[in-house]
């Protein structure tokens, strides 16, 4: 996925450049008030100015991109911590109801009637942190949309730019 974007932003650039130049050249040869070099040494300080500025932006995009990442996976590692913790409840609450329940409901109930109902009171306690944190899990996202968008206008407004709209 970022090889085939860094490659659309590759391809546009190149496309700038060679409009640049182009437009360049003609407007060059309409007013030519310079030698050959002069035209020369304007030409290589353009695509150096160009260059410049593609590296500059890219640079910009990754570190944005960087930061979205790392935000997302904390998001990631705090979800994943709630459903272990909320795991780990369930699996202390089976094994403590289990011998609670076959003290109590040796005197009280049958013994299946009581395992049945401090199971599922725990049961539900459970699955209400897991499914909490399986929610909030599903609102990380580790792809970078927000850079992702930002690199869609930079080629956008480069393509504008080369095509002279």
């Amino acid at each position: 996925m970022w090889v085939e974007l860094f490659r659309k932003i590759a391809d546009l650039f190149l496309e700038f450049v060679a409009r640049r130049l182009l437009t360049y050249e003609d407007m060059n040869s309409r007013y030519e008030t310079s030698g050959a070099n002069d035209r020369h040494d304007s030409v290589i300080e353009l695509v150096r100015g160009i260059v410049q500025d593609a590296r500059t932006l890219s640079a910009k995009e990754l570190a944005a991109a960087k930061l979205e990442i790392a935000q997302e996976f904390k998001k990631i590692i705090s979800s994943s911590i709630l459903l272990g913790v909320g795991l780990f409840i369930v699996a202390v609450a089976f094994v403590l109801l289990s011998i609670v329940l076959a003290l109590v409901l040796a005197q009280y109930l049958p013994t299946w009637a009581g395992f049945a109902i401090v199971g599922g009171v725990y049961l539900v306690i459970g699955l209400i942190v897991v499914f909490a944190g399986r929610r909030k899990l599903q609102t990380a996202k580790p792809i970078p949309e927000d850079t992702l968008r930002s690199a869609k206008q930079d080629a956008h407004y480069i393509r504008e730019k080369a095509t002279g709209h």
